[in-house]
């Protein structure tokens, strides 16, 4: 008797996938398989090609495993075709509801066994074919029944079991002649999910005949032999028998595994979770200015996405986004980090590839992948002249587009050594005026709402104030001979200290510092310097001292204290016979603050 060939459709848009599937299948001598990549050529190819059983991925682009199947259950010629899910197991809980009620009669977690996908699909071709052919093959049903790695039994209408598999057994921890010809409901579902006792009577697997002939269960409880409530998931449906009475098949898997599985994943995942904040708590502590950045970014994001009417969902990938939105920088040097003053173009260069590094992180692990796609944008700009991608418009992902006005807020709102905060009006007037050309109109123009009424704290000054940031200032900002302030330095404090005031300087320039080096040698020329500095300084103690010009000084004071620095250069010549020094004086208006004439005119 030729053997019945049952024609399978496996649909997957991973090509992998599709190839895994029918080199498992092909130990089948009695399953052809068919393969679609996606909801559409799956659709096409039904409508030419009979098909006995589908394997469904849930989670593909365009048209999901949900949409497929309700299509499928909606059409005559296919709405009776059994559909077996495919997901992955530490998502499986949130996917099995939507997925039964899409018209799935079960599924399959990844990573798939391949002895349980044949077993369960043998179990299910008979399953449903037997059905159709009154159980004819009833002792074929029961021999596979035992392999498919879940609980399975058969009782009559009034709970009395006529076969159960070995697995069953094993979960429950009976022996089949302590169960068989008996009623079941008393030993295995006499508990409801909440433990409270039901009846018979009560008990859905036991009454499926009167409702609709399926009952399926998400959460039930079996009983075990030593009294253990065990959490199942379980399908009933009734078929008839070879003797013509209606028969009950239930299907249980155990949930502990999976539970544990999931226990465990959580764990895993938690653990990712404190790694990362801890990379990003080291950025934080690495640089000050980027301490809370992230988390204020994250608030911002989330206003203007609430004001944008974003799905919670989407609204919590944003903020998982923005907190590790700056991971890369775990990779860029202290030098360019840590620098307080603008980059160089070769610096800036440098600086960009975080977006990159921190995209190749976050992509390394599967949960993270979301987020990866969302913080690697957040540097583009609407008129397409942003990095790393140049693109533009409405090609940027929706939530980058809220990252990047929430970022450029921030960093508006923050003090920097070379730029002083703006008020929360002027950086919303900023952020307007960039509305078409670095921000998209529409979160521009939300942010204008979401924004106006917050209060900025300001978290940072990013003068030192602690002897660790003294040393981060004197790599960028002292001069490393004479241990000074450098001349990059002096806008700086004439910005932040001496702000809507009347400044003096007074500027020491030392001559015939070359024609001493020539004749006593650099290192006697370099003590000179030092011993000269250490003079002024001892002399200002409480004012700016900064070197210029290699061999001049600079004393930055609030008061007129030309006797002072007339007594001090006097001294200075007797200790130093041998060069000349002379002084000039300059006065910086309050209203006068073109730092680059000045720095020209000392120099």
């Amino acid at each position: 008797m030729k053997k019945h060939i049952y024609n399978l459709l496996c649909i997957d848009d991973v090509e992998d996938n599709l190839y895994a599937y029918e080199l498992i299948l092909s130990k089948m001598q009695e399953v052809k398989v068919y393969k679609a990549s996606s909801g559409d050529e799956a659709l096409k190819m039904l409508l030419r090609q009979p098909i006995d059983l589908i394997l469904l991925d849930i989670q593909m682009p365009e048209m999901d495993g949900y949409e497929v199947a309700k299509l499928l259950k909606s059409t005559h010629q296919t709405q009776h075709i059994p559909i077996i899910f495919i997901t992955a197991v530490f998502k499986a809980e949130e996917f099995i509801a939507k997925g039964f009620a899409a018209g799935a009669v079960d599924y399959l977690t990844k990573p798939l066994d391949d002895n349980l996908l044949i077993n369960r699909i043998r179990l299910y071709l008979s399953i449903f074919e037997q059905k159709k052919l009154a159980e004819e093959n009833l002792e074929l049903f029961y021999m596979i029944a035992q392999g498919i790695g879940d609980g399975l039994y058969v009782t009559k209408r009034d709970g009395t079991l006529e076969f159960i598999n070995d697995t069953a057994l094993d979960i429950l921890g009976y022996k089949k002649e302590e169960l068989l010809n008996i009623s079941i409901h008393e030993k295995i579902h006499a508990y409801d999910i909440r433990g409270h006792k039901i009846s018979q009577a009560e008990c859905p697997i036991h009454n499926v005949d009167k409702i609709n002939g399926v009952s399926r269960i998400d959460e039930d409880i079996v009983r075990a032999k030593n009294g253990t409530l065990l959490p199942v998931m379980s399908i009933s449906s009734t078929i008839e028998g070879v003797d013509h009475q209606t028969k009950i098949v239930t299907l249980f898997r155990d949930r502990t595994k999976d539970l544990e599985y999931k226990t465990l994943q959580k764990h895993i995942l938690d653990s990712k979770n404190k790694m990362l904040l801890m990379l990003i708590d080291a950025i934080d502590k690495r640089d000050p200015y980027t301490a809370g950045h992230t988390k204020r970014v994250a608030i911002y994001c989330e206003l203007i996405a609430k004001g944008m009417n974003y799905p919670q969902e989407d609204i919590d990938l944003l903020v998982d986004a923005a907190h590790l939105h700056d991971i890369g920088k775990i990779s860029t040097p202290d030098v360019i980090l840590l620098k307080p003053t603008h980059f160089e173009p070769d610096e800036y260069e440098i600086m960009k590839l975080h977006l990159q590094t921190g995209y190749e992180l976050l992509m390394q692990t599967e949960d993270y992948k979301e987020i990866a796609e969302v913080m690697r944008y957040h540097h583009e700009r609407y008129d397409g002249t942003g990095y790393p991608m140049g693109i533009s418009g409405d090609a940027i992902p929706p939530l980058a587009r809220i990252m990047m006005v929430a970022d450029a807020f921030d960093a508006m709102t923050t003090n920097r050594i070379y730029k002083k905060s703006k008020s929360v009006s002027e950086a919303l007037a900023e952020i307007n005026q960039c509305s078409g050309q670095q921000f998209h109109p529409e979160v521009a123009e939300t942010a204008q709402r979401v924004l106006k009424d917050i209060n900025i704290q300001q978290y940072h000054d990013q003068t030192p104030n602690t002897p660790l940031e003294e040393k981060r200032f004197a790599f960028f900002y002292h001069d490393r001979l004479t241990g000074s302030y450098n001349a990059e330095y002096l806008p700086v404090v004439l910005e932040n200290d001496y702000a809507d005031q009347k400044v003096y300087i007074y500027k020491l320039n030392i001559h015939q510092m070359n024609q001493y080096n020539r004749e006593y040698g650099w290192e006697a020329g370099n003590l000179l310097l030092k011993s000269l500095c250490n003079e002024i300084v001892k002399k200002f103690k409480h004012k700016h001292v900064f070197r210029i010009s290699g061999d001049d000084f600079l004393v930055v004071s609030k008061e007129n204290d030309i006797n002072e620095i007339l007594s001090l250069s006097a001294y200075l010549k007797q200790q130093a016979m041998y060069l000349g020094i002379s002084l000039e004086k300059h006065t910086l208006e309050k209203e006068d603050r073109d730092y680059s004439k000045l720095l020209l005119e000392l120099q």
